[in-house]
């Protein structure tokens, strides 16, 4: 019985050596250069704390205030005398400045959070300056959504070639839309550029000049 367990009875494997602290570092080095990302690829952005997220949706909350707003008040451009309009959108304008204001001031010395609202302030500019007079459109750029400018510009180009609207109601609307896709760093076809340095307002084309050092970066869109 004992010859037998002896027989049966196998020596645990011995361990494996320790590489020597040369071999662990380049064996650690090995290991980082696997998960780095690919030559060309950028590392992936810091993410937005907690506190960080909470700031962007307030922002966020409070810019789709004023864009709801200025969305109401042209709604209601033919019900409102001159002088109404011009006062309700000039008080519109200046909480459009003050909230410019303090979102440069809650963002400040936060590179991540000002990287995830360079179209948010782009916006803000566009509205303030008079460069986009439509809402829709300015909600689309500041929320960074190519995708539906590119929908709304087919959308557009679609009503037209129906008889639905005039060309001449929806060409600044056309070209706020490819200033805005500029912007977000979307290529123009040849046309696209074509039609825009021929239609877009002296106000626009200031604004497309004037910015273009601060376009905005490339970032996951919303859809």
């Amino acid at each position: 019985m004992a010859a037998a367990a002896r027989a049966s009875y196998k020596a645990p494997a011995a361990p494996a050596p320790t590489p020597p602290p040369v071999e662990r570092h380049r064996s650690q080095a090995a290991a980082a250069a696997s998960s780095a990302p690919p030559a060309g690829e950028e590392a992936p952005r810091a993410e937005l704390s907690a506190i960080d997220l909470a700031l962007r949706k307030n922002i966020e909350d409070q810019l789709e205030r004023l864009i709801s707003q200025l969305e109401d008040l042209e709604g209601l451009r033919d019900e409102l005398t001159d002088e109404e309009y011009d006062a309700t959108k000039a008080d519109t304008l200046a909480q459009l400045q003050e909230f410019q204001a303090s979102l440069d001031k809650s963002s400040q010395g936060n590179m991540t959070l000002q990287s995830e609202l360079d179209a948010t302030r782009l916006a803000l500019r566009s509205a303030i300056s008079g460069a986009f007079k439509t809402p829709e459109v300015i909600r689309m750029f500041a929320n960074k959504q190519p995708a539906a400018l590119r929908r709304r510009l087919a959308e557009v180009d679609r009503d037209v070639k129906l008889g639905k609207i005039s060309f001449e109601d929806v060409a600044v609307q056309a070209s706020e839309i490819l200033v805005a896709l500029k912007k977000l760093g979307e290529s123009l076809s040849a046309k696209e550029e074509s039609f825009l340095q021929a239609h877009m307002s002296q106000t626009l084309s200031a604004f497309e000049e004037v910015e273009d050092a601060e376009s905005v970066s490339r970032l996951p869109p919303t859809m």
